[in-house]
């Protein structure tokens, strides 16, 4: 069973009955509008990670009065809200439970991604459907490897928290880099041992900016599958791109731009909140669909 329909299944059994008609409701006037069906949202631009060798750009934080700026005039609001870091976690936003309440009341499933650094009791009240807490390591040595210190017992203690409020669904993500491909059995025991019923290892992807820790020298190419290869410092796909991996959802970024993609800074934005700016932005829907974007040289 896919994330996606898990996550379906599981808010359905949380919210009751009428969620999922609901839902199918608010899907079928987003295709009817020409709109995708989900909003990704990057609440800050700061993180807790200290990766060495991460240069994070400037401090900026998205307020739930831009957020709701941006719904108020949507075409169909989006079914499903995701708050994700780009070179950033969404812990890190003080603003964060503010967008969480706005983004629960337009929408129909919200998901948090987070390195489950800074996790408190305000975050556990937040109105959110799904927690998905990723690390770089299952062991002390690779995750300090990427990190640059050993706080995976904290992050162990955050999805304990998440898990015990029986309030959310919680899923756990091993994200492999060169120092962590060796890690997906340790990670397997790992899952047993605490408990886990969804848990999953994913790759993590290549950043050109040079701001995150997807640089060259960090990226998983020793493992069956790996989706780069890096020669002399150049990285390119291992195989042609699959689906666009932005399909089917836009992009608000920290500084309240709407973006039609995540990847990437060279893209078309648009800052000023209206109908026509987010049909605009849905339009490149079929654009993505094609892959002929910059960022669609490396994104896989």
């Amino acid at each position: 069973m896919n994330r996606t329909l898990r996550a379906f299944l599981s808010a359905w059994g949380r919210r009751g009955p009428l969620w999922a008609p609901r839902m199918a409701g608010r899907i079928m006037r987003l295709r009817k509008a020409g709109m995708p069906r989900g909003l990704l949202v990057e609440p800050t631009t700061r993180c807790s990670g200290g990766c060495p060798g991460c240069v994070p750009p400037a401090p900026r934080d998205l307020t739930a009065e831009v957020l709701e700026r941006w719904l108020s005039c949507a075409p169909v609001p989006p079914a499903t809200f995701a708050f994700a870091g780009k070179h950033s976690d969404p812990l890190c936003a003080p603003d964060l439970p503010a967008l969480a309440e706005a983004a629960s009341r337009m929408s129909m499933l919200v998901s948090v991604s987070t390195i489950g650094l800074g996790l408190n009791a305000r975050h556990l009240r937040m109105p959110v459907d799904r927690w998905i807490v990723s690390m770089p390591g299952a062991t002390g040595r690779s995750y300090s490897a990427v990190r640059g210190g050993d706080s995976l017992p904290e992050v162990l203690d955050a999805v304990r928290r998440l898990a015990a409020s029986r309030s959310f669904q919680v899923e756990v993500v091993l994200t492999l880099w060169r120092p962590s491909e060796g890690d997906v059995e340790a990670f397997r025991d790992m899952a047993r041992a605490e408990g886990w019923r969804q848990a999953g290892a994913v790759q993590g992807l290549y950043d050109p900016s040079g701001f995150d820790v997807g640089r060259p020298g960090m990226l998983a190419t020793g493992i069956p599958g790996a989706l780069y290869r890096v020669e002399r410092g150049t990285v390119s796909r291992r195989a042609p791109a699959g689906p666009c991996p932005a399909s089917g959802y836009l992009f608000l970024d920290a500084g309240g731009a709407l973006r039609p993609c995540l990847f990437g800074d060279s893209g078309p934005c648009w800052r000023d909140a209206s109908r026509q700016s987010w049909l605009e932005a849905a339009s490149f829907e079929r654009t993505k669909a094609g892959r002929p974007l910059p960022e669609c040289e490396w994104c896989p």
